[in-house]
């Protein structure tokens, strides 16, 4: 009889979590754009939550992760919840770049950069960068560059 008792007051004790869990959710959903974001797990509504909050402050952030664990979702809630929303948002996926081509497809080239450069060239990804201006870039699967194809920081200011 003790064991049905102490049974009956566990499940009683984890509905009120999963409420309390289920109300916490909902009402971020109510406060901010989550952009369609659907988790269970009180870890990924930290995570959330903590999105919301950097979405306002004007600093870079870097989402790391293993591939599916939803980096571009967080990405998207920064954005959709920042003050340059309404700003042009553009997404990279580094990843798929070769990276001895990283730097060329990511900022251009100058004229006289390699062998054959003759003009200032504008490649798709260096406009969709400048068209970001003080909007937001998302560069997915960043981490998956290697060191020596980041961009150089002295040659062009801050990246």
């Amino acid at each position: 009889m003790r064991n049905l008792l102490d049974l009956h007051q566990a499940r009683a004790e984890v509905d009120t979590l999963r409420r309390r869990q289920r109300d916490a959710r909902a009402a971020l959903a109510r406060r901010f754009d989550l952009c369609g974001a659907v988790y269970e797990s009180e870890a990924m509504h930290a995570l959330v939550a903590m999105a919301t909050q950097v979405a306002h402050a004007d600093v870079p952030v870097l989402i790391t992760g293993p591939n599916g664990s939803g980096k571009e979702i967080l990405a998207d809630i920064i954005q959709a919840n920042s003050a340059v929303r309404a700003g042009p948002y553009v997404k990279v996926n580094l990843g798929a770049l070769p990276g001895e081509l990283l730097e060329a497809e990511l900022f251009g080239t100058e004229a006289g950069a390699f062998t054959g450069a003759r003009a200032l060239r504008r490649t798709a990804f260096a406009t969709r960068f400048s068209t970001a201006g003080r909007g937001s870039a998302s560069r997915p699967c960043a981490m998956r560059c290697c060191h020596s194809s980041q961009p150089n920081r002295a040659a062009r200011g801050s990246a």
